[in-house]
């Protein structure tokens, strides 16, 4: 079905506007995911203030995020490189792009962009919790 929309998308909508409505996607999927690791951090920070429907609300969030960024496939690397080496201005920066990374069956290394250790360490965060989203 996602693949029927894909192609109506293609017919309808020009390349250059394509490539501008996914640069679009990309850069609001980074930011809600890393909106949702700082909820997830502070989850985790203080157990005892969360609720069972949080952690589902979580949960969901972080399957629909999942679901999404697969949709738009492994051509997005391009634009996470480039997003990695202006856009990360915290280590907290980077949850999102190592979420999609393993949405995307991808690594840090097929972006070539160096990243800080610390930054590497929330991008491995955001792996781990993409992982355990399947």
């Amino acid at each position: 079905m996602a693949a029927v929309h894909l192609l109506a998308l293609e017919r309808a909508v020009s390349h250059e506007r394509r490539v501008s409505l996914t640069k679009f996607l990309v850069e609001q999927h980074l930011l809600e995911l890393n909106g949702l690791g700082d909820q997830i951090r502070y989850v985790q920070g203080h157990p005892e203030e969360a609720s069972e429907e949080e952690n589902a609300t979580i949960q969901r969030r972080c399957l629909l995020h999942l679901q999404s960024v697969e949709l738009l496939g492994a051509e997005i690397l391009p634009l996470l490189a480039s997003w990695a080496e202006s856009s990360i201005d915290e280590p907290e920066d980077a949850f999102g792009l190592g979420f999609i990374l393993e949405s995307l069956q991808a690594s840090l290394d097929d972006l070539s962009v160096p990243l800080e250790p610390g930054v590497a360490a929330h991008a491995l965060m955001g792996r781990d919790v993409a992982n355990r989203c399947r």
